[in-house]
């Protein structure tokens, strides 16, 4: 799970995404790459999702969606 936050001129705001990428870094990069990022974006990952958790989810290898 990778979790992204966007601060403006009030509170932060907080986004949820799923990735079925194994490697936290590469599941970060592909986060940023999604069409409603932006460069303001602070992303994480926050725990690895399991392979319950991605069939659960519906998830392809490689895939990334909000949670």
């Amino acid at each position: 799970m990778v979790m992204s936050a966007t601060a403006g001129s009030g509170a932060p705001s907080f986004k949820y995404f799923n990735a079925a990428i194994s490697n936290a870094d590469k599941a970060v990069e592909e986060t940023k790459r999604r069409p409603d990022s932006s460069p303001s974006m602070r992303v994480q990952a926050i725990r690895r999702l399991s392979a319950d958790d991605l069939e659960r989810l519906g998830l392809a290898s490689g895939e990334v969606k909000p949670a």
